[in-house]
């Protein structure tokens, strides 16, 4: 820093005035970043702490013993023995009797169902369309009996085999009195319509036989 004097009208040298050293200027004291600091390092050495804790206290606690599971025992008398001949007889003489009421519960149901969707369309009831859905339903069933008959007696023997061709017949007898109906609806055949009847007499002979209906 250079001082200088002036005098008026004259310049001179002379020796150098005191000037005084200028004053350092020092940054203004932060007080936040001190702060955010000091938490940092106290978070830090408790994180610490606590991680040198729980390692000590897992290295003190033992380990569990595991006791090894006890043997299996195996009683000869619980193990399932294969069914003998008088159990696989009972059990089979329940399925067929149970096929049995089942079938002549069908037989029955539907010669009812048939003859009260014949009255029903002779009293016009129904319209063409809902009787024909109808029929061709009952047709389905009769159709499905009739397969799973044959299935059956094939593995039965000469007596059960005749008491299924039974109510194959009767089921038979159904269909008929089915496609009768139908080419009688569609025709006005007066034959069909004896077809039909005669078909139905018969029917019920068989469903009385097979129900014991007097």
């Amino acid at each position: 820093m250079k001082c200088q004097i002036e005098a008026p009208g004259k310049e001179y040298p002379r020796s150098l005035p005191y000037c005084p050293p200028p004053e350092e200027s020092r940054p203004p004291w932060r007080f936040w970043p001190h702060i955010v600091f000091l938490l940092v390092l106290v978070i830090g050495v408790e994180s610490w702490l606590l991680t040198a804790r729980n390692s000590q206290s897992q290295a003190a606690e033992p380990e569990p013993e595991v006791n090894p599971a006890p043997p299996i025992s195996v009683s000869p008398g619980k193990v399932p023995q294969p069914e003998g001949s008088k159990a696989i007889l009972a059990r089979n003489t329940v399925l067929l009797e149970t096929l049995g009421a089942w079938s002549a519960s069908h037989v029955y149901q539907s010669y009812l169902n048939l003859g009260m969707l014949a009255d029903a369309v002779a009293h016009q009831a129904y319209a063409e369309d809902e009787a024909y859905a109808i029929l061709n339903t009952l047709t389905g069933l009769m159709q499905m009996m009739d397969r799973q008959i044959d299935n059956v007696s094939k593995a039965v023997d000469s007596e059960d085999r005749h008491a299924l061709d039974k109510i194959r017949r009767l089921n038979r007898l159904l269909q008929v009195q089915a496609d009768a109906l139908v080419i009688s609806w569609e025709t006005g055949d007066q034959k069909k319509e004896e077809e039909y009847l005669q078909a139905r007499g018969e029917s019920w002979e068989g469903i009385r036989e097979i129900l014991g209906i007097e």
